[in-house]
């Protein structure tokens, strides 16, 4: 006698074969994804290979519009995965540290890079940026002059309409 076939068991089954087969690709679809991109990682440390904690690590690709920013953890390591093929910038910064700046790292698909950062110390640098312009004075010379015509000089109030008393409306000049 046949066993009979319920449309449960038939739908158990089925959900079987699936997972069945959804696990047994799982190992080629990661296999595929790293076959399409690439990653690159390192340390960041110092002159005496004394790990950096929180670098700020980025890495730029122009001809790709990409831009990657990872802070560097406890023991200095940086890690960015998953990357088109491309040729990258990589730019590390740390208080106290010069720039760190590399440029040409070409990324093959299915590559795994690691890229060691060693940073110098550097001095703390700032940056005054004046986007105003101030008043032109005339540094060299304080003297200011002026030159009366003779209808300013009729409406002028000068005591006793004397030379002395137009001299005096000059800022340059002083009445010791």
């Amino acid at each position: 006698m046949l066993p009979k076939h319920t449309p449960r068991g038939g739908l158990a089954v089925a959900i079987g074969l699936v997972a069945a087969l959804v696990i047994l690709h799982l190992p080629y679809a990661h296999a595929q994804t790293q076959a399409f991109t690439a990653s690159l990682g390192g340390v960041v440390h110092d002159s005496s290979q004394a790990a950096i904690p929180g670098a700020k690590v980025t890495l730029a690709s122009p001809d790709k519009g990409i831009t990657r920013t990872y802070t560097t953890d406890a023991e200095g390591r940086y890690s960015f995965a998953l990357l088109p093929p491309a040729t990258y910038t990589l730019l590390v910064e740390a208080g106290g540290f010069s720039s760190y700046k590399q440029t040409g790292i070409a990324l093959e698909a299915g590559q795994s890079a690691n890229q060691a950062v060693t940073m110098q110390l550097g001095a703390v640098q700032s940056e005054v940026t004046v986007t105003a312009q101030g008043v032109i004075l005339a540094a060299d010379n304080a003297n200011v002059s002026s030159d009366l015509n003779q209808q300013q000089i009729d409406q002028l109030p000068v005591d006793f309409r004397s030379v002395f008393g137009l001299v005096l409306t000059n800022s340059s000049v002083n009445n010791a």
